[in-house]
């Protein structure tokens, strides 16, 4: 058994694919030195100008980049086509190895996507060290976005939660931004990697919220009213209702996966949501 378990070991540790450190501790950067470096990136209100008061977004996540994204081609072609989607996220884990956030970048550039596309960082684009391949590609990891239709606005909270926790400087951010501006929207949606319901433990310190902060934050998205919190991170696209706020889990949409689909959002003065198998 010993001999067996060395084995494992060293494959793992061999490895070009996977990064057994990641694993078993967390990333090289804190949640809280990299709340600060997104802080620094930064600038004044993002705001996105649409036509309509009533319009789609569309979300995604787990791409796994390896050598190829082809499941994320086939995706960006889609919503591209489509003219009621007014911009798209990509929830998290956009790569699992050294280097694939770039080839995730050069697949998006190469899509010539007519609308914005957001980012969120989720664990697996923390192994390798690849913070700053993160910073370089896409930005800042939390921050929030604001789309002005008419004289509507909604509003969205992009978290870092790549570490399986917010961080106390990031948690008291999220609780200022509801608590002084969720009011002067018309919805509220929170966008983070990992989600909140699942208890098993296969991806270590990075794989779940611990259970007080879970509970300090489901009790804040319901008394500022937070209409939706979407994520990733579990591969199996799940729904669930929770004290008035909706929890949305996408599928998995990485090139291993033989069927899946991806989730469209129509926000307007009711909330409403699909998902859209490929």
């Amino acid at each position: 058994m010993r001999t067996l378990i060395f084995a494992i070991l060293i494959l793992l540790l061999s490895s070009c694919r996977y990064d057994f450190a990641g694993f078993v501790s967390p990333p090289s950067k804190t949640v809280e030195t990299r709340f600060k470096e997104s802080l620094d990136m930064n600038n004044n209100d993002t705001i996105i100008s649409i036509a309509s008061a009533s319009y789609q977004m569309a979300f995604c996540s787990d791409v796994h980049v390896n050598k190829t994204a082809h499941n994320l081609s086939i995706l960006l072609k889609e919503v591209n086509s489509n003219p009621d989607i007014s911009l798209m996220a990509i929830l998290g884990d956009i790569t699992d190895m050294s280097g694939g956030m770039f080839v995730a970048k050069d697949t998006i550039t190469s899509a010539n996507m007519d609308i914005p596309v957001k980012y969120i960082v989720g664990n697996h684009d923390l192994y390798f060290n690849q913070w700053n391949d993160f910073k370089e590609c896409f930005g800042s990891a939390s921050y929030y976005f604001i789309v002005q239709a008419d004289t509507v606005s909604d509003f969205f909270i992009v978290l870092d939660s790549g570490s399986g926790t917010l961080g106390n400087s990031q948690l008291k951010w999220l609780e200022n931004l509801l608590k002084s501006r969720r009011h002067l929207h018309r919805n509220c949606t929170v966008l983070t990697h990992t989600h909140f319901w699942d208890t098993e433990m296969s991806q270590f310190p990075t794989g779940n919220f611990p259970v007080e902060e879970t509970a300090v934050l489901t009790n804040l998205f319901s008394k500022y009213d937070v209409n939706m919190v979407i994520s990733g991170h579990d591969h199996t696209s799940q729904v669930k209702l929770f004290n008035g706020v909706c929890y949305i889990i996408t599928d998995a949409i990485l090139d291993e996966s033989e069927k899946w689909s991806y989730l469209k959002v129509t926000f307007s003065d009711e909330v409403s949501y699909s998902f859209k198998y490929m």
